[in-house]
């Protein structure tokens, strides 16, 4: 091979050197791992949803804390319903925990409906 290919052929291996190296994971990573306790993350969820479903939200709030995000649920809807959004509070499950909540009435009526591990 002349020094022009082999040159070439040293420039496209440098050149994807990057990109090989971005695809590889390492085997102790905790990469996937959301994805990966599908067990436990649907017993967290059932556990939570039958120990939460219709208690007051002042109770989640002492429980866990502020939420790190609240999102209103778009459209018209008679009675206003958020999603609280927790993040990762379990090791076990890596769920990201979620409720959902309604404003019937007065902040004082706001009820936890649902919950989600996404």
């Amino acid at each position: 091979m002349n020094d022009w290919l082999r040159g070439r052929h040293y420039m496209l291996l440098l050149g994807l050197a990057p990109v090989l190296h971005g695809c590889a994971v390492a085997p102790d990573s905790d990469t996937g791992r959301h994805w990966t306790d599908t067990a436990s993350r649907m017993k967290r969820e059932s556990t939570l949803r039958a120990a939460w479903r219709g208690r007051p939200y002042q109770s989640l709030i002492d429980a866990f804390g502020s939420p790190r995000m609240i999102m209103t649920v778009p459209g018209y809807r008679v009675v206003r319903t958020d999603v609280v959004v927790y993040g990762a509070t379990d090791k076990a499950s890596n769920c990201i925990d979620a409720f959902t909540v309604i404003w019937p009435g007065g902040e004082d009526e706001v009820t936890v409906t649902d919950y989600f591990c996404r």
